[in-house]
């Protein structure tokens, strides 16, 4: 693991490892905001709670501005309100490891907590915790949300987790036992919002599509459902709810790029039929790497929901051979007309399906484009398309449709449907593998939905 080693500043902390056993400590100084001016012990032994094998393996590359701005794009990640200054995420880890350290150190062992300063630190407070009278010492600490239960036994060199015994006699079995220790490691650390804010189903797509000026157009589509945003939200005087939705871009530096809020308005008979309330933008983006998130808020209630994710808009060249855009999965696609909404491409409506979730009497439509097609000598591309279905896990790959295509232009575009009944229930992968015919070039784009 990378990390600076110990400076003059933070020699007491370092000390502290040294000097403290096991049981309540006094305060330790608070540490720096700055995660690279944190104990080497510190921030290894924290960090690693969190980020990804990726995330770690990257981290562990940089030096200098560029590793702090590689640990700026780390936690704007995990922001719960992105579109603030605040990153509530960051503070509330902050006092978790604060506390981890004062409360649960450990004196000769590589970490500077022991398993529960560990535990404390990806999941908070307990909901309960049982300590012994007798003269074994032992804790048990209770998640109950989570389902979760652990028992921490040892001496001043730190508490470990052992299987769990219950008061009665009863003996949590080995698998549980180590199943419950598997799901621990592989969980990051749990955001808890503050007291009475509630969690909203928040999904989100981000769709680039080429621009001849080496830009990209990009469309953005959120949704959350409309039975979470009708809970004690109905408006008598519209019949309905309203909330606000908010997109915004960082790139690298953490510049914003994007940033829109929209009041939104929602009537009870539009959303009940839909299912989904969704919102969608769009903008111009120049390539970059950039930090997505859109964020939720209802009007009336205290329900919030945030979802984001990274995305690179690469540099493109139109000399080079067959490209495709994202595969969009949507609820329709349908001829544009006068007062369509913001997704229109080549003529098409595209109303997309963020949550890549269906009924099985709902139709599946999906859209794409194709760069890059190499001209034949008589001046028209020539092309093929397979569109091909994978379910999840067991089961033979199904085509559905193969045929071949001619375009006057390098770019063009393709959209289909596959209708109500056509698939089961299920997880599936729709792959659609287009082939430039003058050029013997083949590329695949996917995407995953599910019918419910």
């Amino acid at each position: 693991m990378a990390g600076p080693a110990c400076g003059s500043r933070w020699l007491g902390i370092c000390a502290l490892f040294a000097l403290l056993s096991h049981g309540p400590a006094q305060a330790a100084p608070k540490l720096p905001l700055d995660h690279t001016e944190w104990p080497k012990a510190v921030f290894d032994w924290s960090y690693v709670l969190i980020a990804s094998r990726e995330e770690w393996a990257a981290f562990d590359t940089l030096q200098g501005e560029a590793r702090e701005q590689f640990l700026g794009l780390f936690w704007k990640r995990r922001d719960p309100t992105p579109t603030t200054p605040d990153n509530e995420f960051l503070t509330q880890f902050e006092e978790r490891v604060d506390y981890a350290l004062t409360r649960f150190p450990v004196r000769s062992q590589p970490e500077p907590w022991d398993r529960r300063g560990e535990v404390y630190i990806r999941f908070g407070q307990p909901d309960d915790i049982v300590d012994s009278t007798f003269d074994a010492y032992y804790e048990k600490w209770y998640y109950f949300g989570l389902n979760l239960k652990f028992m921490f036994e040892g001496g001043a060199e730190g508490l470990r987790i052992i299987p769990f015994h219950e008061f009665s006699g009863g003996v949590q079995s080995l698998p549980r036992y180590y199943e419950d220790i598997k799901r621990m490691e592989a969980h990051g650390v749990l955001y808890v919002p503050p007291l009475g804010e509630l969690h909203l189903d928040v999904a989100l797509d981000l769709y680039p599509f080429r621009r001849s000026d080496g830009a990209y157009d990009v469309y953005v589509a959120s949704a959350a459902p409309v039975r979470d945003l009708a809970k004690r939200n109905w408006r008598r005087d519209i019949e309905g709810f309203h909330y606000v939705a908010r997109i915004i871009a960082f790139d690298s530096a953490l510049g914003v790029r994007w940033l829109d809020s929209t009041q939104v308005e929602e009537t009870r008979s539009r959303a009940e039929k839909r299912g989904l309330s969704l919102h969608q933008w769009s903008t111009v983006l120049t390539p970059g790497f950039y930090v997505v998130a859109a964020e939720w808020d209802d009007a009336q209630s205290p329900r919030r929901g945030v979802a984001s994710f990274d995305r690179w808009l690469v540099p493109y060249d139109t000399a080079v051979e067959l490209d495709l855009s994202p595969l969009v999965i949507a609820e329709d696609v349908r001829e544009a007309r006068e007062g369509s909404g913001g997704f229109v491409r080549n003529g098409k409506e595209i109303i997309p399906t963020p949550s890549h979730i269906f009924e099985k009497s709902q139709k599946v439509a999906f859209y794409h484009e194709v760069y890059n097609l190499r001209p034949g000598r008589e001046g028209q591309c020539r092309y093929r398309v397979e569109y091909s279905l994978y379910p999840e896990g067991e089961g033979e790959r199904r085509i559905l449709f193969a045929g071949d295509y001619e375009s006057a232009e390098r770019a063009t575009f393709q959209s289909g449907t596959l209708p109500p009944g056509t698939v089961e229930s299920g997880t599936y992968i729709l792959e659609v593998k287009t082939t430039d015919l003058v050029a013997s070039v083949t590329k695949i784009a996917l995407a995953n939905f599910k019918v419910e």
